[in-house]
Order: C-alpha cells, then sequence, then structure tokens
C-alpha cells in the first residue's frame, strides 16, 4: 500500500516511517526480481539479448517514464512524476548491485561489461541521493565489489588471435570504464567508510587521493594534502613515467593484434588503442584522473557530500590521518573551509581538528597584528588577550561557541582522569597546543575522551 499523507492534518509532518517501509521494500522486490532474472531465466527461456536488458531496466526503474504507463494510462498524468520518484528513488541492496555486476561479467548472459557499468553506476548515484539519517540507501559489506567493478574495466583482445608465444600482454583496462569505475567506488567507500573506505585507504592509491579530494575539496593534481614539493615533484615525474611505459606497451601490444590480423605496422599516430585503453594496476601509484573525471567527482562531492560523509568517520579516521601526515606549520587553508562547511556538525570533527584549524587562524591573526602590536605596551598588549576571556584565546570570538566549548571540554576531560598542569597563566595558543598534543597522543575523538 502507498504511504498517503491526504488524511493527515495541514501543518502534520509527513509520515516518513510508512515511506522507509514502502522505499524498502521497493528495495527488496527489486533485489528478488533481479535474482530471478539472474538464475532462473536463462534456465527457462531464451530471450533476446535486447528483451532480457529491457526486462532488467523495467524492473529497477531505470526505463524510460512511458514505459511504465503507455498500455494501460494510469495514472494520470498529473501524478505520473510522483509516483515513478517514489519507486525509483529508494535504496539499493548489497546482492542487487552485486548481482548486477556478475550479470556484466558473465559471458552467457546479454548484458555486457559496459552496459552493467552504466547501470550499476547509475543505481549507486541514485540510491546515494536519497540519503537520509533513518534509511541505509547504500549498505555494502562484502570487499569483493571492488574487485568486482574494476574486473568490468578489463579489455580481453579478441580470442581467435594468436599472440607469440612467451609474451605476454600487458593488463589494460577500457579507459571510459576505468574512469567510471573510480567515481562509482568513492560514492560507495563515503557510504561505507568502516570497510569499503578503509581498503580503499589502505590498497588503492587512486582511489584514497579521490577521497582525499572531497574531503578537502581540492581537485588539483597532486593533491593538496601532498605539501612537500620534492614529494610533489616525484609524484609528477613517477606519472611522466608510468605514462610513456603504458605508451609503449599498448603499442606493442597493438602491434602484435596486428602483426596476426592485418599485418599493419602500428605507429602512434595510426594506433587505435592508444587512446581507448590504459593501464589496469588498481593497487599500484596513483593515477593523473583526466579533467572531465575531476569535474565528475566535484559535481558530485557537491550533491551526495561524500567528504563531509568520510569527515565525521571517526573508525577509521581519514581525516585525522591527514592531519596528522601534515605538520602544524603546513599550510591548510582547506581545513579553515572544513570546519566553516561544518558549522552545523562540530562533533563530526575530531578535536585535533579544530585544535589545528585555530592555530592556523591564530598564527593568520598573530602575523596580520603585528604591526599594530609593535608600539603597544607589554600591559595593552596583555589587555587585549583578555578579551578573549578566562581560557586565554582572544581569536574564539569570531567563531562558533560549541567548536570552544569542544577544544575547552576535552581539556577539562583530560585533566580529570590525568591531573597535570592547569591553563592558568597560558597564553591561548599554548593551551591550544597542548590540547592538540593531547589529541595526539590519545587519537581518539572528543566522545571517546569522554567516556574513557
Amino acid at each position: 500500500m502507498l504511504p498517503s499523507n491526504h488524511s493527515r492534518p495541514r501543518g502534520f509532518p509527513p509520515d516518513l516511517e510508512g515511506l522507509r517501509a514502502f522505499q524498502n521494500q521497493i528495495a527488496a522486490i527489486q533485489r528478488d526480481a533481479v535474482w530471478w532474472l539472474h538464475t532462473v531465466v536463462p534456465t527457462i527461456t531464451k530471450l533476446a539479448p535486447k528483451e532480457y536488458i529491457h526486462c532488467l531496466h523495467k524492473v529497477l526503474f531505470t526505463e524510460q517514464p512511458e514505459t511504465y504507463y503507455k498500455w494501460d494510462n494510469w495514472p494520470p498524468e498529473s501524478d505520473r512524476n510522483f509516483f515513478l520518484r517514489l519507486c525509483s528513488e529508494v535504496p539499493i541492496l548489497e546482492d542487487t548491485l552485486m548481482r548486477i555486476l556478475v550479470i556484466g561479467l558473465s559471458r552467457e548472459l546479454p548484458l555486457g561489461p559496459a552496459d552493467a557499468m552504466e547501470l550499476a553506476d547509475h543505481l549507486v548515484k541514485r540510491a546515494a541521493a536519497v540519503q537520509a539519517d533513518d534509511l541505509e540507501v547504500l549498505r555494502v559489506e562484502r570487499i569483493q565489489l571492488i574487485d568486482a567493478v574494476l574486473n568490468l574495466c578489463t579489455y580481453h583482445h579478441p580470442e581467435n588471435i594468436q599472440l607469440p608465444p612467451g609474451y605476454h600482454p600487458p593488463n589494460l583496462a577500457i579507459s571510459t570504464l576505468y574512469w567510471k569505475a573510480w567515481p562509482l567506488l568513492l560514492v560507495v567507500a563515503a557510504f561505507n567508510p568502516e570497510n569499503i573506505g578503509l581498503t580503499a585507504w589502505e590498497d588503492y592509491p587512486t582511489l584514497k587521493m579521490l577521497m582525499e579530494m572531497v574531503m578537502t575539496n581540492n581537485y588539483s593534481y597532486p593533491p593538496c594534502t601532498l605539501t612537500d614539493e620534492e614529494t610533489r615533484t616525484e609524484m609528477i615525474s613517477r606519472e611522466l613515467q608510468i605514462s610513456q611505459r603504458e605508451k609503449q606497451e599498448i603499442l606493442a601490444f597493438e602491434g602484435h593484434l596486428a602483426a596476426a590480423s592485418t599485418k599493419q605496422t602500428i605507429t602512434e599516430s595510426s594506433s587505435l588503442l592508444l587512446s581507448q585503453l590504459t593501464s589496469l594496476d588498481p593497487q599500484g601509484p596513483p593515477r593523473r584522473p583526466p579533467q572531465p573525471v575531476l569535474d565528475q567527482v566535484k559535481s558530485l562531492n557537491q550533491s551526495l557530500r561524500l567528504g563531509h560523509l568520510l569527515c565525521r568517520s571517526r573508525h577509521p579516521d581519514f581525516l585525522l590521518n591527514i592531519i596528522q601526515r601534515q605538520a602544524s606549520s603546513q599550510s591548510m587553508p582547506w581545513l579553515a573551509d572544513l570546519v566553516q562547511s561544518s558549522e552545523g556538525s562540530l562533533d563530526v570533527l575530531p578535536v585535533q581538528c579544530l585544535c589545528e584549524f585555530l592555530l592556523h587562524d591564530a598564527a593568520d591573526e598573530s602575523a596580520s597584528g603585528e604591526e599594530e602590536e609593535e608600539g603597544e605596551s607589554k600591559e595593552q598588549r596583555a589587555k587585549k588577550r583578555q578579551v578573549g576571556g578566562s581560557s586565554g584565546f582572544p581569536f574564539f570570538e569570531k567563531q562558533n561557541g560549541r567548536l570552544r566549548k569542544r577544544v575547552d571540554g576535552v581539556f577539562v576531560a583530560h585533566q580529570e582522569f590525568h591531573p597535570g598542569p592547569n591553563t592558568a597563566g597560558r597564553s591561548g595558543l599554548a593551551t591550544l597546543r597542548l590540547v592538540a598534543g593531547i589529541t595526539t597522543a590519545l587519537a581518539k575523538p572528543l566522545t571517546t575522551v569522554f567516556h574513557t
């Protein structure tokens, strides 16, 4: 039964409980329908490829809208968009997603790798757009999903072509699919940081780089999280070397294919595969994404708030990992943007992140005010420092009050369990550095400290 709000008095909230139950029911029906198309249909009938793909799209509500109402002209035109959204904007279950990938990898079923990738990409992003605090829209437990997505990218040369004895072709991927796979996996990682996200962070450098980009909201290459100039130069140099080796391997591979078929000599200008293939080494060094891919990742982050989802993860704590890799003396302009964009949910940020933000803010303020303070007496400077209150944080005045409470709170909590020197006589910077040091040593967010 469809949830209805027609009988609810005006001003009352919608029946979200009924809506969520309906959304989960549709997701379960889609899972069962995809299972039936995958395991039962091939054993009882031989559908034409076009019909099989049409059935798959139809049960997932990815066909054209008229497909669903053209036969009986129902629902009325005024309600069609509403009903279609109600049935299509639903979670995607893990089993549904995995089966679509498996169907795409199967040679016996008519859904090819490119179509499977396109369908999976659409379903993942559609489900992610429905995210809500009271609804799991993209829950994935199986790490194997990463390999299944990447396997769809693999390039397979024609089976009727014999390669020279002893020659081992390079592992290659179709470029368009390869660079569609990473944003898809980025969305899945953001919604499943404790398993998919952690595996991506530890084992897939290209995906880790994209995760850092959406967290810092900076889409440059090399990423802004690499602050050491020597490391950045090394990364650029390594990418050039990999690209050159990749080009040579593809040309040699295409040369062998041509020798066994057209007998043509393959050069860089005559190559057909050079612009279509890329090296398939997902656990190797991070590759430079094409600009359209970076633009797409930026757009996804703006619409789905992927960076926010990753930043609020405490187990694992990706944000703290980035901060700890960068010395306090390094410039982190992205940190200010992160804190300001999270103003309504500061509790999701680790205390050290807030301390680092305030340290940089204080350093900037100190640098800009040095000239003004040159002519002031010690008494005048001391009086200015007291403006911020007993804690000695004059630069807190222009920040959210909750931020001050969090940083003060972690110090108080630490003092309760580990009595030691208090903040009396300390400057705001000294206290901040102490709090930052405490949280670094504990490597825990504030909520953990309070519940030690």
